[in-house]
C-alpha cells in the first residue's frame, strides 16, 4: 500500500511539470506574437506638432481621421492631411475640429476683419496657429484648389453639412454662434462671397439651429434681419472698405483693439467678429 502511495505522488509530480512547461511554452508563444502583431501595428501618433500615422500615410481630411479603423483620434487639434495621396503634391497641417456636431470638421479659414476673398488664399501656413485666440485675428484661409481637395473635389452644393461658420458673439471669445450656409448651385470651392450684387445663392440659410430659408453670401439681411443674425461679406465703407463675415446693426460690442473678438474701426456698429470656417466631406 505504502508502494502504491509513492508511485502515485511521483506520477502526479512529473505531470505537474509536465503541465507547467506545456503552460509556459504557450504563454511565451501567445506574448510574442502578441508583441511582433503589436509593433507591426499602424498607430496614430504624434509627430512634431501634427497627428499622422506611423507608417507616414495620412487620411484626406479630418472626417476621414474620425471615421478611420487603424486608431482612435486624439480630439480637437493639429492633424496632417494629404488631399490627393502618395505621390501627388505633398502634406499639409490642418486643424480639426472632432467634438462639434458629432466631429470631422477640416478649418479652412480664421480670422476677424481684413478678409480679402481671394481664391488664391491668404497666409495658408498660419491657419492652423493660435486658433480661436487673439492672435489669430489676422485672416488666413487655404486656397480654393486645396479646399476642393478637402471636401474630395465634390460640388459645394453636395456637402450635407453644408459651410460651417462660427462667429465670436461676445467681446471675449468666449461665447460663439454656429451658422450653416447650404449652397444652392456651388460647383469648386470659392472665397468669393460678395462677388456681384448677391455673391453665391444658399438655399438653406441656419443660424444657432434656427432655420432662416435662403440667402445668399454677400448679404443675409433679408432672410436674417439686421440684427444678430444678420452676414454680410461687402466692403462696406463706414467700415474703411475692410471685409469680413459683419453683423447687423444691432450688435455694436466691436472695437478697434487687438484684443477685442468684435471690431469696428470707430463706432459705426455692424461689429465683424473673429470667425472660422469649416467643411465636413
Amino acid at each position: 500500500m505504502f508502494n502504491k502511495l509513492i508511485i502515485a505522488i511521483l506520477f502526479l509530480t512529473i505531470l505537474g511539470c509536465e503541465d507547467n512547461l506545456l503552460t509556459s511554452n504557450k504563454s511565451s508563444s501567445v506574448e510574442g506574437g502578441f508583441d511582433n502583431a503589436q509593433s507591426a501595428a499602424v498607430e496614430l501618433v504624434l509627430n512634431g506638432n501634427a497627428y499622422e500615422y506611423s507608417d507616414g500615410t495620412h487620411e484626406t481630411n479630418c472626417l476621414n481621421y474620425l471615421r478611420s479603423t487603424i486608431d482612435s483620434h486624439e480630439g480637437d487639434g493639429v492633424y496632417r492631411i494629404d488631399t490627393d495621396g502618395v505621390g501627388g503634391n505633398a502634406p499639409f497641417e490642418a486643424y480639426c475640429d472632432m467634438t462639434t456636431s458629432g466631429g470631422g470638421w477640416t478649418l479652412v479659414g480664421r480670422g476677424r476683419e481684413g478678409w480679402a476673398w481671394t481664391d488664391a488664399g491668404r497666409n495658408t501656413g498660419d491657419v492652423i496657429l493660435d486658433v480661436g485666440t487673439t492672435s489669430a485675428f489676422t485672416p488666413s484661409y487655404y486656397s480654393a484648389a486645396a479646399v476642393d481637395g478637402i471636401i474630395g473635389n465634390v460640388n459645394v452644393s453636395a456637402l450635407a453639412d453644408g459651410v460651417r461658420l462660427k462667429r465670436a458673439f461676445n467681446t471675449t471669445g468666449t461665447v460663439f454662434q454656429e451658422v450653416s450656409w447650404k449652397a444652392t448651385s456651388l460647383a469648386g470651392w470659392t472665397w468669393l462671397f460678395d462677388m456681384g450684387s448677391s455673391g453665391y445663392a444658399i438655399n438653406n440659410y441656419t443660424v444657432d439651429g434656427v432655420a432662416l430659408g435662403s440667402s445668399n453670401t454677400r448679404d443675409t439681411v433679408v432672410a436674417g434681419g439686421n440684427n444678430g443674425r444678420r452676414i454680410f461679406t461687402w466692403a462696406w465703407s463706414n467700415h474703411g472698405n475692410i471685409r469680413g463675415f459683419s453683423y447687423g446693426s444691432s450688435i455694436t460690442a466691436g472695437t478697434n483693439s487687438p484684443t477685442n473678438f468684435m471690431w469696428e474701426r470707430t463706432t459705426e456698429r455692424h461689429s465683424i467678429p473673429y470667425s472660422e470656417v469649416y467643411v465636413r466631406e
